[in-house]
């Protein structure tokens, strides 16, 4: 959808449904060209995440607000964890902004941190990893489905390695990350 500076809808796009978010971004691009526009900011979803995706807005001298998972991602370790205070906006809202340099192209990153958000996430990953303890106790060195289950569990596979020996532990690493 584009809007105008005060919000008001003036342009939506509407895609076929089996298209990838990430492949439509150049199509908007070339429809609204002839607009002849002052200034635009792409604002995407982690769905539309892509390095050309990155570059398409830029073009010609546009600009992007992109949410992206900061997991798994070599650049966005660095910017996780770079140092800097957090800015408090509410209590449950606290900003830092990192720019990384690399060559001659540069990202700001706008880290938002929700402290009651940690908490919960603390908490869940306390029961997720009691959950993997008494799964572990109860496994021993037996193998079979229980293991694949754990290993390819979304919530606690993450949080295990799988030794030499084929036993199963979990991965300190992981958990600290």
């Amino acid at each position: 959808m584009a809007v105008t500076r005060e919000g008001i809808p003036v342009r939506c796009c509407i895609m076929p449904g089996n298209q990838n978010d990430a492949s439509c971004v150049d199509q908007v691009q070339k429809d609204l060209n002839d607009w002849q526009l002052n200034r635009v900011v792409w604002i995407m979803d982690r769905g539309m995440t892509s390095e050309e995706n990155r570059r398409l807005p830029q073009r010609a001298g546009g600009h992007y607000i992109l949410g992206e998972k900061l997991r798994g991602n070599d650049l966005n370790k660095e910017v996780l964890s770079r140092g800097g205070r957090f800015k408090e906006i509410k209590d449950n809202l606290h900003i830092k902004e990192v720019i990384i340099i690399q060559g001659s192209s540069k990202r700001r990153f706008v880290i938002v941190y929700n402290p009651e958000q940690a908490e919960y996430d603390r908490k869940t990953r306390e029961r997720v990893l009691e959950q993997i303890r008494n799964e572990l106790e109860v496994l021993g060195n037996k193998q079979g489905k229980v293991r694949c289950r754990l290993l390819t569990n979304q919530s606690m596979g993450r949080y295990l390695k799988e030794l030499k020996n084929c036993n199963l532990r979990i991965n300190l690493k992981k958990v600290k990350e």
